[in-house]
C-alpha cells in the first residue's frame, strides 16, 4: 500500500507512507480515498492477495478477487504533518485470511464519507456494501443479498440511501448468431440508509462495440 502527499502549489513531495502485505508471498494495494470532516482521510484497498500483479484487475477492469478488503484512516494530525505517518488512526478488514468467507473477497474499490464521517465502501466481486462508523467499527453490511444484480464498482450517497453503479455479464441471442453471445449490462442499484434493497435498473447492452 502506498500513499503520497504533494503540495498543490508546485507538486513537490511532502511525505510517502508505505505498508507491505502481512506475508512476503502476497500483495497489497490501495484503490480509493475520501476525506473526513476533521481533516483526515480514509483509504480503501486490499491486503494479502495471493495473485501476482499481472493477474490483478483494478477499478473498472474488475475485482482483485483473491484479496482481503481493507479500510484505513490517516489522522488529521498526520495528514497535515510534514513527515510521514507511522501508523493508521484505525484500520478495518472484512476478513482475517484470504480463505475466509468469499462474501467479502476482493478490494474496497470505492468509498464515500457522510456528514457524520461514517464510511461506506463497496467490497467483493458482487454488490456487498459495508458501513463503518467514524471510528472504524462495522455498523452493517449487505452480505450476498444484492450480488445477484452483478458487480458494483462505484457509489454515491443520497438523502435517503445509497446508489451504486456497476455491471452484470450474461448471455443473449439478440443480434447474435447461433447460441448467442456474451453481453455486459449496466446496472444502477439503490439501497436505503440501513442497506436494505430499494430498486434496481438494468440498461442493456448498448451498441458501439462487438458483443
Amino acid at each position: 500500500m502506498y500513499i503520497a502527499k504533494y503540495l498543490a502549489s508546485d507538486g513537490s513531495l511532502v511525505w510517502e507512507f508505505t505498508q507491505e502485505a502481512t506475508s512476503s508471498t502476497t500483495n497489497a494495494g490501495l484503490e480509493t480515498v475520501a476525506f473526513t470532516s476533521d481533516g483526515g482521510f480514509v483509504v480503501g484497498g486490499f491486503t494479502d492477495s495471493s495473485l501476482g500483479i499481472s493477474d490483478m484487475y483494478f477499478k473498472s477492469g474488475g475485482q482483485v478477487d483473491e484479496g482481503i478488503p481493507f479500510f484505513g484512516k490517516i489522522s488529521a494530525t498526520d495528514a497535515a504533518a510534514s513527515s510521514a505517518p507511522t501508523s493508521w488512526e484505525w484500520s478495518y478488514s472484512s476478513l482475517t485470511t484470504d480463505t475466509d468467507d468469499e462474501t467479502y473477497r476482493g478490494s474496497a474499490k470505492s468509498i464515500r464519507v457522510d456528514s457524520s464521517d461514517n464510511v461506506f465502501g463497496l467490497v467483493s466481486a458482487g454488490a456487498t456494501l459495508v458501513k463503518l462508523t467514524s471510528t472504524g467499527t462495522k455498523d452493517w453490511d449487505t452480505g450476498t443479498a444484492l450480488s445477484t444484480y452483478g458487480q458494483m464498482n462505484d457509489l454515491e450517497l443520497v438523502s435517503d440511501g445509497i446508489v451504486m453503479t456497476g455491471h452484470t455479464y450474461s448471455m443473449s441471442t439478440e443480434n447474435c448468431w447461433g447460441t448467442g453471445c456474451g453481453v455486459i449490462k449496466g446496472t444502477i442499484l439503490k439501497v436505503d440508509t440501513d442497506g436494505a434493497f430499494s430498486w434496481v435498473k438494468s440498461h442493456g447492452n448498448y451498441p458501439g462495440g462487438i458483443n
